[in-house]
């Protein structure tokens, strides 16, 4: 139940159009003073989901650490999985040792994958034994592949080799070809470069799903484009296949846009009208 001072402020915002309520909750998270942020934290409980998201990323961006450190404690127990979302990023900035049991329970238990991605990818920031060990489970056994190959993302940032084993066996047993950019860029992470041309490999089977070519993409640039490294000239040859094969425009933009990226300009053929 908010108090009466929080849903006064609730109907003097919600009397404005949405430009001016935004503008307003912006401003009162920037005085950063402890009557303001009361009210905002207590708003971070109200039934409409796009006030609780604006409180939510005006506190992160503008308001105190302290102030945006409660909102998120308060927002990843939300029903709402949008709400949920931005708290789990927000602990992952803000939060302290002690929000990663609180993170580890939606990694295990959120029924939705991009909460759960989110939380994996907060659990990284944190870098907690406990937070380690459930993204370790959650590389072996979560059911949802994206949030598989997030939780790869993270554990990786310890750059702690303890983890290679667990790697190389995922590499040996998992079922979606998705993930292997993400296992592979992490033992390249950990100082197995043999395992680029493993990723590079993906470029040259015509049959997979448009999101392997993604974030094979994705990943060659943060190898080579990011790092002011050139391209091999063997991942160029694969990038160009990427764009000739039968698999969807995303794939073909993905590859066009690396190889443009690289200084090398090729044309996407036109999709083919039915």
């Amino acid at each position: 139940m908010l108090s009466t001072k929080a849903q006064s402020l609730a109907k003097q915002l919600f009397a404005r159009s949405r430009e001016e309520r935004l503008e307003e909750v912006t401003r009162l998270a920037k005085l950063r003073d402890s009557k303001s942020d009361r009210l905002l934290i207590e708003l971070v409980e109200h039934r409409d989901v796009s006030l609780r998201e604006w409180i939510l990323d005006s506190l992160w961006e503008f308001g105190s650490l302290d102030a945006a450190r409660k909102a998120a404690r308060i927002g990843i127990r939300a029903k709402n999985n949008f709400v949920r979302d931005i708290a789990v990023q927000m602990l992952g900035q803000v939060g302290t040792l002690q929000d990663a049991a609180a993170l580890i329970q939606v990694l295990q238990t959120d029924k939705d994958w991009v909460v759960r991605c989110s939380a994996a990818s907060s659990l990284g920031d944190l870098r907690t034994k406990g937070g380690e060990s459930a993204l370790a489970l959650s590389v072996a056994k979560d059911r949802y592949w994206t949030v598989r190959a997030w939780a790869t993302n993270a554990i990786v940032r310890t750059h702690d080799k303890k983890h290679e084993p667990l790697l190389l066996e995922r590499i040996k047993k998992e079922p979606e070809p998705a993930v292997l950019p993400s296992l592979y860029d992490a033992m390249i992470e950990l100082g197995h470069d043999e395992f680029a041309e493993k990723l590079i490999d993906l470029l040259f089977v015509s049959d997979y799903w448009y999101m392997v070519y993604l974030r094979t993409c994705v990943v060659l640039e943060g190898l080579y484009i990011d790092a002011g490294k050139p391209l091999p000239a063997r991942a160029i040859q694969g990038l160009r296949k990427v764009i000739k094969y039968d698999v969807g425009m995303a794939a073909k933009w993905s590859a066009r846009d690396l190889l443009k990226k690289a200084g090398i300009m090729v044309r996407v053929p036109a999709k083919k009208s039915t």
